[in-house]
């Protein structure tokens, strides 16, 4: 994505194909996209380190997002964890 033309860092499904093999890519899309909360949260799940190139007025929403996902896998995980006890 870093060294594709601007027009093309538009395109919703350039960039979804660019995150999904390094989701650190985002930080090359263009900045509509980087409020744009499918392809945020396809960027983050693949590379937490994306969440840097988030545009701000998303960015509390994503992490709060992200924290009730992993307070929900902990919770099931512990359920299956005491089951096979």
């Amino acid at each position: 994505l870093q060294h594709v033309h601007k027009s093309l860092r538009k395109d919703k499904s350039i960039v979804l194909q660019a995150i999904r093999q390094n989701g650190s890519a985002l930080e090359f899309a263009d900045q509509s996209l980087k409020k744009d909360k499918l392809i945020v949260l396809k960027a983050v799940n693949k590379d937490s380190g994306a969440l840097k190139f988030v545009d701000e007025s998303i960015k509390k929403e994503i992490e709060d997002k992200r924290l009730s996902i992993f307070q929900k896998r902990l919770v099931v995980n512990r359920k299956k964890l005491n089951e096979k006890r």
